[in-house]
């Protein structure tokens, strides 16, 4: 079976990285480096990242964050994936349970912050929620962060 090889590694994570106007090239970039080494994490966890943003399968990415935090079991990035996959399938305590080491490993993570302040939310945690969608709105001020949800943020 053929593996990736480090251009093609260095492509998955760039992927990630293109600029908006060709973003739409990403994904597909990301699904042949997974048809070449089905258990690539770093693919893997972007597909999934992508799907959850998007409206994608969520058991499809699921599957495909368990590869990436198999992989990667030290990297909050994987971590936070997982845990959003799982907030996205309504096991709100998964979620919770997962990103809190990654949060402190990157506290300053906005994503990470606003993903853990809808977890809470969900969990009808008001006050945990808030702390966390407050430092979620600081930390992203001008980032895609802070318009990931509709009316951004500052909307929850």
């Amino acid at each position: 079976m053929p593996t990736l090889t480090m251009p093609m590694q260095l492509l998955c994570l760039r992927a990630w990285k293109i600029p908006p106007v060709i973003r739409r090239r990403r994904k597909p970039i990301i699904q042949r480096a997974l048809q070449i080494q089905p258990q690539q994490p770093i693919a893997a966890n972007n597909l999934a990242y992508l799907m959850l943003q998007n409206g994608g399968n969520i058991d499809v990415a699921l599957s495909l964050a368990q590869i990436a935090r198999q992989g990667m079991p030290i990297l909050p990035d994987a971590a936070d994936t997982l845990a959003w996959a799982y907030y996205q399938k309504g096991t709100y305590q998964f979620a919770r349970d997962l990103l809190r080491m990654p949060l402190k490993q990157k506290p300053d993570s906005a994503t990470m912050q606003y993903h853990l302040g809808m977890v809470y939310s969900k969990l009808r945690d008001n006050s945990e929620a808030a702390t966390h969608l407050k430092k979620a709105i600081t930390l992203g001020q001008g980032t895609p962060t802070a318009g990931s949800s509709p009316g951004g943020i500052a909307a929850h």
